[in-house]
């Protein structure tokens, strides 16, 4: 089986790809947003709320593709 690498510049390709608009938790509140996990890497979200300077949490719930099925 051939290892794939992908560089932290391609994963963040495919996060930006995936997630051309983030999706607003609340419309109200642009500070807490949602991502999806860009299918080449597996399924699920990541939450990111912002509560005020220097305080913000990240919410990650997600499964990562098995190797063998990831296709990049």
């Amino acid at each position: 089986m051939s290892q794939v690498r992908l560089s932290d510049g391609d994963a963040l390709d495919l996060w930006q790809e995936t997630n051309l608009t983030p999706q607003l938790i609340d419309p109200t509140d642009p500070l807490d947003t949602r991502w999806k996990v860009p299918a080449e890497l597996g399924q699920g979200f990541r939450r990111e709320i912002d509560w005020r300077e220097g305080l913000n949490l990240s919410i990650d719930d997600y499964l990562l593709a098995p190797r063998s099925e990831t296709a990049i």
